[in-house]
């Protein structure tokens, strides 16, 4: 019994690495990439990013978001592609990983994940308390990028005026 749980945190400790050389690999530039930003605190939303891989920006800003998901921020294609390889100069692909069923349950504070494939593929870069000096600095430089990156693309938020003179009126605001 005492065994199978020494083996058992073995191998989460093993699968959870800081360092892998194939997750980390970045995806191609005519690939769909989402990437999503989350910290585990209260009250904390995810950021999320798509590139538009020769979609319609309004007819996909159009779209109803299902219940419960963050808007997200559609990109050009080469501007993801120069903020993944923003992402690569900062050591994505030396402390990226495959990402974990649950990153908070390993001490993780926040996270960073490129979803490609149609979903099937996740690579995280995971911000853990008592990590490397050098992940948590790749995490933050990444964050950094990703931020300045969703806040010039961020969604446009719609609202409607609450005056009667401008009744039927839409307005956009940031």
């Amino acid at each position: 019994m005492r065994n199978g749980i020494i083996l058992t945190a073995l191998l989460a400790a093993c699968g959870t690495s800081q360092t892998t050389t194939s997750a980390g690999k970045l995806p191609t530039a005519n690939e769909q990439v989402r990437v999503v930003y989350k910290q585990y605190r209260k009250g904390s939303v995810p950021l999320i990013m798509e590139n538009l891989q020769d979609r319609d920006l309004v007819k996909l800003r159009s779209e109803k978001l299902p219940a419960g998901q963050s808007p997200v921020a559609y990109v050009p294609d080469d501007v993801m592609v120069r903020m993944l390889k923003e992402f690569k100069r900062s050591g994505w692909t030396k402390y990226g990983q495959a990402r974990p069923t649950d990153p908070a349950k390993f001490g993780a504070s926040g996270e960073i994940t490129i979803i490609t494939e149609g979903r099937r593929r996740m690579v995280t870069l995971l911000r853990v308390k008592g990590g490397k000096l050098a992940a948590n600095q790749a995490y933050v430089d990444c964050v950094n990028t990703f931020v300045t990156v969703y806040n010039h693309y961020r969604p446009q938020m719609q609202a409607t005026t609450a005056s009667s003179d401008a009744f039927g009126v839409r307005r956009v605001e940031r």
